[in-house]
C-alpha cells in the first residue's frame, strides 16, 4: 500500500477506534508476536485464527505447513473465514469447536516454527 492509502486507512479506523495506533498494531502481527500469542492462547478457536494469520503473511511458513500437514493447512485456510463462523451455533468462547487432532497437529507445527522466527 502507498503511504497515502495507509494514512487514509488510519484516519478511517480512528473514526471508530479512538486512539488507534497503527505501528503498535503492526508489532502485534509480527511472526514472533503471533507465535508467542499462539502459545499463550487458551482457546483452540483463537489459536487456529492466529495460525491462519501467521501462515497467510508468510509464504514460506505456508509452504512448510503444506508439506508437513496439508490437511491442517486446508482446515486453517478454508474453515476460518468470517462467513463460516455463522455455521456454528455454539459460542466459541465457551465451547471448543476445533477437533482435537487439529490442535495437536497445530501445536506441533508451531513448536517447529520457532527455529524460523
Amino acid at each position: 500500500m502507498t503511504n497515502s492509502m495507509i494514512i487514509e486507512g488510519i484516519s478511517y479506523i480512528k473514526q471508530f477506534i479512538v486512539g488507534f495506533d497503527y505501528d503498535s498494531t503492526l508489532t502485534l502481527l509480527t511472526p514472533q508476536a503471533l507465535l508467542s500469542r499462539y502459545n499463550r492462547e487458551p482457546s483452540a478457536y483463537i489459536k487456529m485464527l492466529i495460525l491462519r494469520a501467521y501462515v497467510n503473511q508468510n509464504t514460506d511458513a505456508k509452504t512448510r505447513l503444506r508439506k508437513a500437514n496439508d490437511v491442517l493447512r486446508k482446515y486453517v485456510d478454508e474453515t476460518f473465514h468470517i462467513e463460516n463462523d455463522y455455521i456454528y451455533s455454539l459460542d466459541v468462547r465457551k465451547f471448543n469447536i476445533v477437533p482435537e487432532n487439529y490442535i495437536i497437529d497445530a501445536d506441533e507445527y508451531v513448536a517447529g516454527e520457532r527455529i524460523y522466527v
